[in-house]
């Protein structure tokens, strides 16, 4: 039993580390091409929306033609090929949203590191402290990014970089902490249980 959790908190420790690789790989290139990373996603999403839409005014389309009167996919087609030509047309509109979506994420994922350095505490383990205060920092920078003082779509980009990168060593250094201690935790179970 001790063996499966073992092994099901060494998935989560490899997806982890690769998903952080990732991470800084995108924060690096953010950081040195941001007017270039801007407005190229802007634009391979816009094209992605544009077709979404287009298939939605399909969708409508066939309904009409089976008898319906309404349909949702005529005001979704409407929506996502306005929203899909705004990317295409002003990249930089992108850059006032990722802020959001990356900070929201790392919010999400510092607040569950946190609550796992807190349950350590309460077993008594000093692997807490470091990783309560990764946690907290990562959390910090989730906050900055959401509340991002800062204008202009190429600062907040490079920025946005910068905080990924940092999150991603961050994440890196954590989970190589957190799968020590789930390594040592399992070994004290099964030599108590003996």
């Amino acid at each position: 039993m001790f063996k499966k959790i073992e092994k099901a908190f060494s998935k989560v420790f490899i997806s982890s580390i690769l998903s952080s690789v990732i991470f800084v790989a995108l924060g690096i290139f953010l950081f040195t091409k941001p007017e270039t990373t801007i407005s190229t996603i802007s634009y391979i999403l816009g094209i992605i929306i544009i077709l979404l839409g287009s298939f939605a005014f399909g969708k409508y389309f066939q309904s009409r033609e089976d008898g319906f009167k309404f349909s949702f996919s005529l005001v979704y087609g409407v929506l996502s090929f306005v929203i899909g030509l705004i990317l295409i047309i002003n990249p930089t509109a992108l850059a006032t949203l990722i802020p959001f979506v990356i900070g929201f994420w790392m919010i999400t994922n510092s607040t569950v590191k946190i609550q796992y350095s807190l349950n350590l505490r309460q077993y008594e383990n000093k692997a807490w402290i470091p990783t309560f205060i990764i946690g907290l920092l990562t959390l910090i920078c989730g906050l900055v990014m959401i509340f991002n003082p800062f204008e202009g779509a190429l600062v907040i980009t490079k920025m946005i970089g910068l905080f990924i990168i940092v999150y991603s060593v961050l994440d890196i250094i954590e989970a190589i902490l957190i799968n020590i201690n789930i390594k040592k935790l399992t070994n004290t179970i099964i030599i108590e249980n003996k």
